[in-house]
């Protein structure tokens, strides 16, 4: 048994190295997301399920079968008894006869036998409802086209969260490593403020100050670590797959956006999911006033009934003498059913229906407004991202050039070398605000590629 423990660990660790070698991109965790995510199921199924309730609205249109059957045992069947002379007398003296009572003695007959059948083929059809038959199947149909919407806008935001997490992922493997080399140059301060403290060069509170400083950079790579952690676990949830960073391969990024906002807003109200969603609960509502219109008062219904039936003591197409006795019927019937009062009920409704019809228009309205402020806000946080990025990049060269010359200055015994160590703290202090800044612009970067349905 231990050796077989042993053999089965020895088989599972290729497959093992060989996942956690293996490098994701954001098409590859997008796709395990789509196989994996317990949310997408939902709204698949919620999909899946307004379709058949379409198709269950269709059937109220068409021809209803239905089929009723009973059986019944009877241990006294019912009988008619004919008394004695009770059909009058025959007389037979013309002919040299008697005369004869009709009939002739007490005579018993069976109405019917132990056993009784009786079967009835029910066809319904309704034939003029005022349009509500059609209007409810339109109103499932928008119904439906909602659920597919919100399954179309499930898939479209796993692709945009896996991508958001894939980009503030890499830039914040750029960030991790500014913090490295900065906790680096950090320790080279506090080493050489020891120094000059042990050697009464500077205060107490210089050497203090310093050492905050390093505490401050070993707290920011903490941080920056937990926050690595936490995007990978983003992912991880997204795509149903356990990953460490390593198992992450990210790419650049080429933005590219149109010019104006409103460009963008044109694709979001033709394209966004959310949007699309408000127009068919509309076109929903649109429906339902119609629906209550024609059940309104003095509209009647019309629908045709058929029954095909039999009754009777001998079972249908099996024992003989079934037909014998004309058991069968046809009938057909044309029922009317029209609404004429309800102390105000039907008027409610109807009321109810135009308001709930408003507010649907209202909402879509306010939605389109919302979606406008979304966009134009987006816009302008992206120009400012990137007067911030065209800022950090200028002092970002600017920190190159001064730390050549300090450290020229510093070799060649011109310069001290803590200076040149502060000016390689403050460059990496840049790195990181810029990298900060590209995750905001990429996360603004997608979400309005969200917003526009692309």
């Amino acid at each position: 048994m231990k050796y077989l423990f042993i053999l089965l660990i020895l088989l599972a660790l290729p497959q093992t190295i060989e996942t956690q070698n293996r490098l994701f991109n954001a098409d590859d965790l997008y796709h395990m997301a789509l196989e994996n995510s317990s949310r997408l199921r939902e709204k698949t199924s919620r999909e899946k399920a307004a379709d058949y309730r379409v198709r269950e609205l269709k059937s109220t249109g068409a021809p209803t079968f239905s089929f009723e059957s009973s059986m019944s045992y009877m241990t006294n069947p019912e009988t008619l008894i004919v008394e004695t002379g009770a059909l009058g007398n025959l007389d037979l003296t013309g002919l040299g006869g008697p005369i004869t009572a009709m009939p002739s003695q007490d005579t018993t007959f069976e109405m019917s036998g132990n056993s009784y059948y009786d079967f009835k083929l029910i066809l319904d059809q309704p034939v003029f409802t005022w349009g509500k038959i059609h209007n409810a199947i339109q109103a499932g149909k928008e119904g439906a086209a909602v659920a597919t919407l919100d399954s179309m806008k499930m898939r479209e935001l796993l692709y945009t969260e896996i991508r958001i997490n894939c980009r503030t992922l890499h830039y914040m493997k750029e960030i991790e490593l500014a913090a490295e080399k900065q906790s680096e140059f950090t320790a080279r301060l506090v080493s050489i403020a020891e120094d000059n403290f042990n050697n009464g060069m500077i205060l107490q509170t210089e050497f203090l100050d310093t050492q905050v400083k390093s505490k401050e950079a070993e707290l920011m790579k903490n941080r920056i670590s937990l926050q690595i952690e936490q995007v990978v676990l983003n992912l991880t949830y997204l795509a149903g797959v356990e990953l460490t960073p390593i198992m992450i391969e990210t790419n650049f990024l080429e933005i590219s956006l149109p010019e104006s906002w409103q460009e963008i807003y044109r694709s979001a109200i033709t394209n966004n999911r959310d949007l699309s969603m408000m127009r068919h609960n509309v076109s929903t509502e649109e429906y339902k006033n119609k629906i209550q219109k024609g059940s309104y008062y003095f509209k009647p219904d019309l629908a045709l009934h058929m029954e095909l039936s039999y009754s009777g003591s001998y079972f249908p197409l099996i024992q003989n003498g079934w037909n014998e006795k004309n058991r069968g019927n046809l009938s057909m019937t044309v029922a009317i059913k029209s609404p004429i009062a309800d102390f105000g009920g039907m008027y409610a409704s109807s009321k109810a229906a135009e308001e709930n019809l408003v507010a649907a228009r209202a909402s879509y309205e306010s939605g389109s407004e919302e979606m406008e402020k979304i966009i134009r806000q987006a816009l302008r946080d992206m120009e400012l991202n990137q007067l911030n990025l065209d800022f950090y990049k200028e002092k970002i060269q600017t920190d190159l050039l001064i730390i050549d010359q300090k450290d020229k200055e510093w070799r060649s015994g011109y310069g001290d070398e803590k200076d040149y160590i502060l000016r390689q703290i403050s460059h990496y202090s840049n790195i990181i605000l810029m990298n900060r800044e590209l995750i905001e612009l990429d996360t603004n970067y997608f979400r309005l590629l969200n917003i526009m349905g692309n």
